[in-house]
């Protein structure tokens, strides 16, 4: 009788160290580089308010993340939200595991966006971040992921 052994990528077999991508690289740095709690600060007092349209608060930090990732990436809501079930990267920089139920739909991404711009964080965060990258030497050359789709072409 001839046995095989089969790797599939679902199990732990696969498990196989690489180099890690510019993605990796880039969010690594972010997350060591930016002051979260000074950030978190700016956003808590709208975001904790119970009069606020957040009903029901998903975690801050996971939230701020999601807002960066969309600012430095060009990401819609749906756009992101479809990152965090693919990319393990991003996953794992907003904290949550990959294709995991616990991030945020796009319903909670749109919410937080929406609070963020109505009070005026959206920009105060973002420069919040900037200044203090530039402090430190360093400018985010934001970037755009592009979904790939097929048009019918015309005859």
């Amino acid at each position: 009788m001839n046995k095989h052994s089969y790797v599939t990528l679902a199990g732990p077999s696969f498990q196989t160290t690489h180099a890690p991508t510019r993605r990796e690289q880039f969010l690594a740095e972010m997350e060591r580089t930016l002051p979260w709690s000074k950030l978190r600060a700016l956003v808590e007092p709208v975001y904790s308010d119970p009069h606020s349209r957040c009903a029901r608060p998903l975690e801050l930090d996971r939230m701020l993340r999601i807002f960066f990732l969309q600012r430095w990436f060009r990401l819609t809501d749906a756009a992101v939200r479809e990152e965090l079930h693919d990319s393990a990267a991003m996953s794992s920089f907003v904290l949550v595991g990959p294709g995991s139920d616990s991030s945020p739909d796009e319903a909670a991404i749109c919410k937080f966006r929406c609070v963020l711009q109505e009070y005026g964080l959206a920009e105060s965060i973002g420069l919040a971040a900037d200044r203090h990258l530039r402090a430190l030497g360093f400018t985010v050359a934001p970037g755009a992921i592009v979904d790939a789709h097929l048009i019918r072409a015309s005859n």
